[in-house]
């Protein structure tokens, strides 16, 4: 697809085995393969790995000099920098942070949700040198064991940019301050927010992202942390019965383009069956 202008990506992960390659795949639908920035925070999975290897010799750029709680805690920062320095790019218009698990869509002017190229670069479009902290407002959670359906969505208010603003960015993205204009602007987009892993994985996801901000082995003050990313102590603690219980299987947002989209663009069944 010839592209009126460039939007790059900006990401941190570390073994994303079941996300990876489909948010690869996903956003390089969209960008091209050489729009997305990936900085790698220590992965040991060998499939992590070699996800990384197969896509980088197709592209995909690969920082992994960031690994551990340091490098983690530099996300922010880093992702600032390399946006700064691409700024030298005069074809490179928009420059988005997302996480792993994390896929950019748009709502159309009936409120649907679309992801392609077309719809997402003519909204961009409508953007061009926009000095504003642009905002994406909200998330779609997805709903485990229903593949292609959602949550309603909710408030998760994350930020991108266009040439020339990017000063800094919160951990999260959720907070940015701007060279131009620190006021920002809602957008049209959304995220598929696929936060939701099969129980085992939950746990073992968010005893890592914890382990960043507090002791995961000690009880007291998992119970006690109220900072970043509290939001899934709670599965460290919760039952299996209890957490199967959080997914209804007869209600939800069906987006019936989405696993259609994933299977056309060869993202593997491990991903499907993770979601």
């Amino acid at each position: 697809m010839s592209r009126p202008f460039r939007a790059v990506i900006g990401m941190m992960q570390r073994d994303e085995d079941t996300r990876l390659e489909a948010w690869i795949l996903y956003h390089a639908n969209l960008f091209g393969f050489d729009a997305l920035y990936i900085f790698d925070n220590g992965s040991v999975s060998p499939a992590t790995l070699a996800v990384l290897r197969k896509y980088q010799a197709r592209g995909v750029h690969v920082d992994g000099r960031h690994s551990g709680t340091a490098g983690f805690h530099q996300k922010g920062i880093l992702i600032s920098q390399l946006f700064q320095q691409l700024e030298g790019d005069p074809g490179i218009r928009f420059f988005i942070p997302l996480d792993c698990d994390e896929f950019l869509v748009l709502h159309d002017g009936e409120s649907n949700l679309t992801a392609t190229p077309a719809a997402i670069f003519g909204a961009l479009e409508s953007l061009l040198g926009n000095p504003h902290l642009l905002v994406t407002p909200s998330a779609y959670s997805n709903i485990l064991g229903r593949p292609g359906h959602f949550f309603p969505p909710y408030q998760h208010h994350k930020l991108f940019f266009t040439e020339g603003c990017v000063r800094s960015m919160s951990e999260g993205f959720h907070r940015a301050q701007s060279r131009k204009l620190n006021e920002e602007r809602e957008t049209q987009f959304a995220l598929l927010h696929f936060h939701h892993r099969p129980f085992a994985d939950m746990v073992n996801h968010s005893r890592r992202k914890l382990a960043h901000f507090v002791d995961v082995t000690n009880p007291e003050a998992l119970a006690q942390y109220q900072g970043a990313g509290n939001h899934v102590v709670r599965y460290l603690t919760m039952p299996p019965e209890d957490y199967g219980a959080m997914f209804p299987q007869e209600s939800g947002i069906h987006l019936p383009w989405f696993i259609p989209l994933c299977k056309s663009l060869n993202v593997g069944e491990a991903f499907f069956e993770s979601i």
